[in-house]
């Protein structure tokens, strides 16, 4: 698999997948749409672009989730259970 572009120009290419170890696809589609934006947005020509988020979403669904979080939001909810959910959002359940 990978991906296959089309620009308007005309001009066409394909990406192959980067083979990892699947861990995980939580936020796949939003890590590699977000990584896409950004770089077009850098002006990064479409297929740099492409294969930046091709390698950011391989990157996220390769990494365990508590990683990614520790990573990108300095908490790990393993480490600091209120921290974690303060920091991202996750706030526990209330008890009844």
């Amino acid at each position: 698999m990978g991906l296959a572009c089309a620009t308007k120009s005309g001009k066409e290419f394909l990406i192959e997948a980067i083979k990892v170890r699947l861990v995980n696809t939580h936020g796949a589609g939003d890590e590699f749409t977000g990584v896409l934006a950004a770089e077009i947005a850098r002006g990064t020509g479409m297929e740099d672009a492409l294969r930046a988020a091709n390698h950011a979403a391989a990157v996220l669904v390769s990494t365990p989730r508590d990683t990614v979080q520790e990573l990108k939001f300095g908490c790990s909810p393993k480490r600091d259970a209120y921290a974690h959910h303060h920091c991202c959002g996750h706030l526990p359940a209330k008890r009844a």
